[in-house]
């Protein structure tokens, strides 16, 4: 209630308890005072004064237009003009009267509520019809939406589809074209085994037109009865096993007896059940001919290999006996050598001639017994170095008259085969360095040790230790210079022979070590 007198206001609200109405009220008398019931409470109706200290009616009936509150907006007031009356009811009010009038309130009241709630229905209608609008408006953009999508969607399938099928048209036409220019037959038949397809190859090896051949089965279609036969038995087991073979079949024809090398498998419908076959027949007569030629070629060729081998086999032994015995004389020449030597130094009394000629008969036992291992060897080309190094050990103590109860002799030597190029090398090496050690590594008898290893130094190298523990070589000697005979004939060895290299440890008594590529395999 918009009033600035307390009397007035009360005045009313009699008047309308006389209409057996009795409301909550709040009387203002400002635009804040208005402003703040407005927005703190829920009001049905607003009665105002038209004239007011402060405020007036129209500034309150703006107010409550500017709020958006839809009330009906009463104006009681003490005195009025018409044409003021008329501008109040132009700016929005719902009704006027004086106050000595207020019979006409309770029915203005009465009337408004009813007028405001068909307003507020009215309103509310409008609001869900614009809500229930505004969502078909939605529907509708989602379900054009869907609608151009799912047109794309068909455009694009429609054209996928196209070029599907127009990719298919061009695998059929190259399917046909391939089937049609292919020399091989290729041919369907359905489940009794008659022929529904069948490409020109076909027609042309059986030697009948389509008209003879569609329909049929191979019994119907070959005069003997045999050849349609074991055609037919091949097409039912594959139907019945479901699996796919490949099988060699005669047919006749206009070439006569053919061979045929025939690839057939099983066809299914969409139910996955055997309907047919579908096969692939390749002409392999000129093959099995090759074949047949070439198994005879073969079988003449390996009479011909057994006999030339048996020839070189002969020849072999020959050779090989002819072999044994060169390495044989070669090692009794050398023996014969070797005696004439040691008669010359038995008739000599020179200890420097004797021991020249004991170092040659040594050198000749060195070479001699390589000759030896290789008549006794199973392989002519090679020896076995461990047996050879025993042996050559066995004649240096026995010719230097020293026994292993004086000398310990310690061989390591790897299972090393080697070929007689390597082997008299190492060897006369091995007999050089051994004699020096027995003959200046121990003065006075006295006891020692020597030591020979020969194993494999990766990469294709070997090494050779010949050591003891003796009183070594004098500081002071050079012994690639040296003028002794045996270390010169080393060095020439493993330069020349062997093309190795060779060091000389003097820590504790002599070492000396030999590495060299052994041979490739």
């Amino acid at each position: 209630m918009i009033e600035d007198s307390e009397d007035d206001a009360l005045l009313l609200m009699r008047e309308l308890r006389r209409g057996n109405y009795y409301p909550t009220f709040e009387r203002v008398d400002t635009p804040e005072a208005m402003k703040s019931a407005l927005e703190n409470k829920t009001w049905d109706v607003v009665i105002a004064d038209y004239v007011m200290p402060r405020f007036s009616g129209l500034d309150a009936l703006s107010l409550l237009h500017r709020s958006g509150l839809d009330l009906p907006f009463i104006i009681v007031s003490g005195k009025i003009g018409e044409d003021i009356a008329v501008e109040a009811m132009r700016a929005g009010a719902h009704d006027y009267f004086l106050k000595g009038n207020l019979g006409r309130l309770i029915p203005a009241i009465e009337r408004e509520l009813r007028e405001a709630k068909v307003r507020h229905e009215r309103k509310m209608a409008e609001e869900e019809l614009r809500r229930a609008h505004d969502e078909l408006e939605r529907i509708v953009v989602e379900r054009t939406a869907e609608l151009v999508t799912a047109n794309e969607e068909l455009k694009a399938e429609l054209m996928e589809r196209r070029r599907i099928e127009e990719a298919l048209r061009e695998n059929q036409d190259l399917l046909n074209a391939v089937i049609s220019g292919t020399n091989d037959a290729i041919f369907v038949k359905d489940r009794e085994c008659r022929i529904i397809m069948a490409n020109p190859a076909t027609l042309r090896i059986i030697g009948k037109p389509a008209q003879e051949v569609l329909g049929k089965n191979d019994a119907e279609i070959y005069e003997n009865p045999e050849i349609g036969r074991s055609t037919m038995e091949n097409d039912l087991r594959i139907m019945e096993s479901g699996y796919s073979e490949i099988v060699e079949e005669i047919i006749e024809g206009p070439q006569g007896r053919q061979i045929f090398l025939s690839t057939k498998a099983p066809r299914f419908n969409a139910d996955g059940r055997i309907i047919g076959i579908i096969g692939v027949a390749c002409n392999i007569t000129d093959r099995k001919q090759a074949e047949k030629e070439l198994r005879k070629a073969h079988d003449e060729l390996e009479i011909r290999v057994q006999e030339r081998t048996a020839e070189l086999k002969d020849s072999l032994k020959e050779k090989e006996i002819l072999l044994r015995e060169i390495h044989h004389r070669v090692k009794n020449n050398m023996q014969v050598i070797s005696g004439l030597l040691m008669l010359q130094e038995e008739s000599s009394d020179d200890e420097n001639v004797i021991g020249i000629l004991k170092d040659c008969q040594n050198r000749i036992a060195s070479m001699a017994l390589i000759h030896e291992n290789i008549y006794k060897s199973k392989n002519l080309s090679k020896i076995d170095l461990k047996e050879y190094v025993d042996e050559l050990m066995n004649v240096l103590f026995d010719s230097y008259l020293v026994t292993e109860s004086k000398i310990d002799l310690k061989v390591d030597v790897e299972n090393i085969s080697m070929g007689i190029d390597l082997a008299i090398p190492v060897g006369l090496i091995i007999n050089e360095l051994v004699s020096n050690s027995l003959k200046y590594a121990f003065p006075d008898k006295r006891n020692g040790e020597i030591k020979i290893v020969l194993h494999s130094a990766g990469k294709g190298m070997i090494e050779l230790i010949e050591a003891d523990n003796g009183v070594g070589v004098p500081d002071d000697l050079d012994f690639q210079k040296t003028q002794s005979l045996g270390l010169h004939i080393v060095n020439i060895l493993v330069e020349n022979q062997l093309h190795g290299e060779i060091t000389l440890n003097k820590d504790r008594g002599t070492e000396f070590r030999i590495r060299f590529r052994g041979e490739s395999k």
